[in-house]
């Protein structure tokens, strides 16, 4: 509101204007980035449980059409592979289109190829916070590894059905191997 000065009597007139609403998302980005510690390695630590709350979230609000989906298919009997599926269902409402390769086209990144028995790749993009995790990569990463980190720690090695014989152990991801995508490779053994 603005009032107008004006020497004729009265109160003085009220002018309105409309101001849009707008999220400085670059300025919010630098105060996380910022705030989550001092170090680098404080804020991708701290980062971690952060993401893996934000996809409990997301995937809780979803309820169970988020597990229908993450259940994987009868021929996907490798914990590896079901963890895989799931993560890609996981991180869609997060932000990203996840495109899970297939064994041949898994990705050659830095000159190492996975050993397709034992590592699935998933494909993340676009980077719903790109400008994040460029200037502050382990808070961006730390948010979306988070969730990875989570699925491998609540996949148990035995479902009922026979035992597993490689679990997946660890994942990770691999910043703008291209213009856009981010690489997610989790790895059993």
């Amino acid at each position: 509101m603005t009032e107008e000065a004006d020497a004729s009597p009265g109160r003085p007139r009220a002018g309105h204007f409309a101001v849009e609403a707008h999220l400085d998302y670059p300025i919010l980005a630098k105060v996380l980035g910022v705030e989550l510690g001092k170090t680098v390695q404080t804020r991708a630590r701290r980062a971690q449980p952060a993401g893996r709350k934000w996809a409990t979230r997301t995937t809780a609000s979803k309820g169970a059409a988020v597990e229908r989906v993450a259940a994987p298919p009868d021929d996907a009997d490798e914990p590896l592979d079901r963890t895989a599926l799931r993560s890609t269902v996981v991180v869609t409402p997060m932000g990203f289109a996840a495109e899970l390769e297939t064994a041949d086209e898994l990705a050659v990144v830095d000159g190492h190829a996975p050993t397709a028995p034992q590592e699935r790749i998933i494909r993340l993009q676009p980077c719903p916070v790109r400008e994040l995790a460029r200037s502050h990569p382990g808070v961006g990463c730390g948010i979306h590894s988070g969730p990875l980190q989570g699925l491998l720690a609540d996949n148990p090695a035995t479902d009922g059905r026979r035992k597993a014989p490689q679990p997946p152990r660890w994942a990770y991801l691999e910043l703008f191997v291209e213009p856009e995508p981010c690489l997610a490779r989790l790895v059993a053994g």
